[in-house]
């Protein structure tokens, strides 16, 4: 079934009409002072849904539509919520411009920004227990200040924190359960 994330290209057309300047790499570690994971982090992000807490939806990107492109590609499901992006970061492997999106029954996929090459899926546990269900999960991802893990929902209450870099479940205390009534 194909899926069209026009809504996604648009925010890479958005992002990547910044400023030239140099840019700091983002710190590995979540244990970074607030104030210097915001100085490192790329005025190109978007690493929640309306770009920040404030949900302003404005980044310090400029905006040059005469870059926008459609892209067409076939993803495993329903992608129905806004997309996340983060640029020049690794996955799988090399530095990305990626978009992470949710579907409507909690796969999450990295993106490739440059042509919507699938970089890798999580695909929650019991899925197959609420796929063509009413049971769905409607959350788009967002991704840690440290731009090291991306956190989604799936339909049965569990929210995961997820590797950018591979996609795999953070482990630990994770997942967490954010209701019982799901």
């Amino acid at each position: 079934m194909r899926r069209f994330l026009l809504a996604a290209v648009a925010c890479t057309a958005v992002a990547g009409c910044g400023s030239d300047s140099p840019e700091t790499p983002a710190p590995a570690s979540a244990s970074v002072p607030a104030q210097a994971v915001a100085a490192a982090r790329t005025d190109r992000d978007w690493p929640l849904f309306g770009v920040g807490n404030d949900r302003a939806n404005v980044t310090a990107a400029g905006a040059d539509a005469t870059k926008l492109r459609r892209i067409e590609l076939e993803v495993p499901g329903t992608v129905d919520s806004s997309p996340i992006y983060l640029h020049g970061v690794p996955v799988a492997g090399a530095t990305h411009d990626v978009f992470v999106v949710t579907t409507t029954y909690g796969r999450t996929l990295a993106l490739d920004a440059a042509g919507g090459r699938v970089l890798w899926t999580y695909t929650p546990p019991g899925i197959e227990t609420w796929e063509g269900s009413a049971q769905i999960a409607n959350a788009t991802p967002a991704a840690d200040p440290g731009r090291a893990f991306v956190y989604t929902a799936s339909p049965d209450g569990l929210v995961h924190k997820l590797s950018l870099a591979d996609g795999r479940e953070a482990g630990g205390r994770w997942p967490v359960r954010l209701t019982r009534d799901a």
